[in-house]
């Protein structure tokens, strides 16, 4: 079944932006909001990418250029390609699924966690990034989380910032 649904979503991994990967260890990486686009572009050199988004899909394609890369916009509308916010174990299936596809390095852009957050709840979502990043250490994946703080309590950014790595645009 879950093949089923790699297929239907288009999410076989393919290198979009030829060129040499950059060398950075896998796993979960907090970036501020305005810093992650940059950053998904520059790592998805030599990389396989996927993008998890609240901005649709239509959208991001325009906005970052890409034309191969899969998109799926998390919402509450039904659609193809689309998560609803409320499945936090299908999402974490399709992201492992995803990384497990092929032997190439594979980066994941994973914006809208202050969404997550809202409609799980933060202790839920962070068992999931835990588990996704558990998952990108054994898979050669690099994801990448735009956070914005002032959208999360405090108690909550330092717990975010203590379990995962932070990265910035140079």
């Amino acid at each position: 079944m879950l093949k089923n649904i790699i297929a239907r979503y288009g999410l076989s991994p393919v290198i979009e932006i030829e060129g040499k990967e950059e060398k950075f260890a896998p796993g979960v990486y907090l970036c501020k909001t305005g810093d992650c686009n940059s950053l998904l572009l520059d790592l998805l050199k030599g990389r396989a990418g996927l993008i998890v988004s609240r901005t649709p899909r239509h959208v991001l394609k325009e906005k970052l250029k890409l034309e191969q890369t899969p998109i799926l916009w998390l919402t509450k509308i039904d659609g193809e390609g689309n998560i609803h916010p409320l499945r936090l174990e299908f999402l974490l299936q399709t992201l492992v699924d995803f990384m497990k596809s092929g032997d190439t390095p594979k980066i994941i852009l994973l914006d809208g966690i202050e969404y997550l957050m809202v409609e799980n709840g933060f202790e839920p979502v962070f068992k999931f990034l835990v588990a996704l990043n558990d998952y990108a250490l054994l898979n050669n994946t690099i994801i990448l989380v735009p956070l914005d703080e002032s959208a999360v309590e405090k108690r909550h950014a330092n717990l975010l910032r203590r379990e995962f790595r932070e990265i910035r645009a140079d």
